[in-house]
């Protein structure tokens, strides 16, 4: 598996050394790479405002590991994944794109990142970069309850939904890319656009009682907790024994959890067991019933619906279309 280590504001060396590596071309607005072992195409505006943003699409032939270190500079980076997703091998390999429940990552650059590019996928971002300085004054006040958190030198990560507004600007983006005039100042326009939407719907999530960020201790809690319970899903520990397992309120548990994976606790648990019922009604000649009581349910009517409401197809139906 390929490796390769940048830092933030390192992104225009890396540029260079795809191009000199693989015989690309970068002109320092665009990169094009054509080659067997990768592929490449990426637009990079770069400071305009004290904002830059890269459009990225970019396809390895082999499994490939882009490592992004901690990094002293004070930047804000926003990826918002279009059409394929992240996997983050160093955060339990949680996904982030258009498929899962999350499509946008926010960090700091006091966060190290590692992202897993599968060979052969081509993988489609915008990348938004922000210098703090310069986004305290182009907001000029405007959000000011997140100012603690873009100001921690704490390591923190946020993972949140792409909004059909968000999309809209993304795609428009994409557009702006071939005009022939106005792209640039264009493009980082709705860049900002794009954080404004982002922002806005985090304060909104902070005015109802959520917890903007979550440091990196706390996502290796959570991580933690998410182990035991994909191990413990048929008697999983309660939240009260969590909370004292792990030193954590209970609301502060549940309310980090369901930030990192998507999922209340309750529902993560029962996500886990309909995962592990779908392989056993294909994988094996056990009687439904039999499978639904080995993981925890009482009641194989509740099961079946349960069943039904993860897969859109009943349990019975499922094993009746399995080959003999």
């Amino acid at each position: 598996m390929k490796k390769y280590t940048i830092k933030e504001h390192e992104t225009t060396d890396l540029y260079q050394f795809f191009a000199d590596e693989f015989d690309g071309q970068w002109d320092g607005e665009r990169l094009h790479v054509n080659h067997e072992d990768v592929k490449i195409d990426i637009t990079y505006y770069e400071d305009i405002f004290g904002v830059s943003v890269g459009i990225n699409e970019v396809s390895f032939k082999e499994d490939t590991i882009i490592s992004i270190e901690q990094d002293l500079a004070p930047l804000l980076i926003v990826r918002f994944i279009i059409n394929s997703e992240f996997n983050l091998p160093q955060r339990d390999n949680i996904s982030v794109g258009p498929n899962h429940l999350n499509g946008v990552l926010l960090s700091n650059t006091e966060t190290p990142i590692e992202i897993k590019l599968l060979k052969g996928e081509v993988i489609r971002w915008i990348a938004v970069r922000v210098r703090i300085e310069d986004w305290v004054k182009i907001v000029n006040g405007r959000f000011t309850q997140l100012d603690q958190l873009f100001k921690s030198k704490e390591p923190w990560v946020i993972a949140k939904p792409v909004t059909t507004l968000m999309e809209k600007n993304l795609h428009e983006i994409l557009a702006l890319r071939e005009k022939d005039y106005g792209h640039r100042v264009l493009s980082i326009a709705k860049a900002i656009e794009l954080l404004a939407l982002l922002f806005t719907q985090l304060i909104k999530e902070d005015e109802q009682g959520e917890e903007l960020g979550l440091l990196q201790e706390d996502y290796e809690v959570i991580l933690e907790i998410k182990k035991l319970l994909e191990k413990d899903y048929v008697n999983p520990p309660k939240i009260e024994e969590l909370s004292k397992m792990f030193a954590q309120s209970v609301t502060k548990l549940r309310q980090n959890f369901k930030k990192v994976t998507g999922l209340p606790i309750h529902q993560f648990v029962m996500k886990e067991r309909y995962a592990e019922a779908y392989k056993r009604i294909i994988n094996s000649k056990d009687a439904i019933t039999e499978i639904a009581l080995d993981l925890g349910f009482s009641n194989s009517a509740h099961f079946s619906d349960g069943f039904k409401k993860q897969f859109s197809i009943s349990p019975s139906k499922l094993r009746s279309e399995m080959p003999d």
